[in-house]
């Protein structure tokens, strides 16, 4: 599966997979972050996310 190759060599090319891993998971750190100083903003902006994906999907 090329698509989640990983550069084990020097000029081996990385995988679609891998590169867009590396900006979920700066996003993630962030989410982890405001959850550890702001709990409450946290779940209030996942749960607008959710409803916004699923209004999406479904309107």
């Amino acid at each position: 599966m090329s698509a989640a190759s990983s550069q084990n060599v020097e000029g081996k090319k990385v995988g679609f997979v891998n590169v867009l891993f590396t900006y979920f998971y700066q996003l993630r750190a962030q989410a982890k972050k405001l959850k550890a100083k702001h709990r409450s903003v946290y779940y209030v902006g996942k749960w607008m996310l959710i409803l916004e994906i699923l209004w999406a999907i479904f309107w």
